[in-house]
């Protein structure tokens, strides 16, 4: 049986240059009665590439039976890239969400004209 207390790691080589990430979400406007917008992100999506090579490196696997848990890191890391297009979505999954919650929490109290203010004229965002 795989020890339930197992320590993991996962590290990533040469992403910071190599990983592209696009998050999308629809939204939703309410207009509430101090007469002003406020918006909520809804549906989020993330989407990412990794365009380097991860290490897996996972700890205390098999009750710390060294040879399986070698043997099992030595199979991760040559298949990593399978790994990674498994896990992807679900890992995707939660961090849309997680950044769908703070942009909640930022759009709850800050009226959508105020966050993104637009010029009266030509209806396009003002610059500084």
């Amino acid at each position: 049986a795989v020890s339930k207390e197992a320590r993991s790691e996962i590290i990533f080589h040469r992403l910071a240059a190599k990983v592209n990430v696009k998050y999308i979400f629809k939204f939703t406007i309410d207009q509430r009665a101090d007469g002003k917008n406020y918006t909520s992100p809804v549906e989020p999506r993330l989407e990412f590439d990794v365009g380097g090579r991860a290490y897996i490196y996972l700890k205390n696997l098999f009750n710390g039976d060294k040879l399986l848990g070698d043997q099992m890191n030595i199979f991760l890391n040559e298949n990593w890239e399978v790994l990674v297009k498994e896990v992807g979505p679900t890992i995707g999954e939660a961090i849309g969400e997680a950044m769908r919650q703070i942009l909640a929490g930022i759009f709850d109290l800050v009226p959508l004209e105020d966050a993104f203010p637009l010029d009266a004229e030509t209806a396009t965002p003002q610059k500084d």
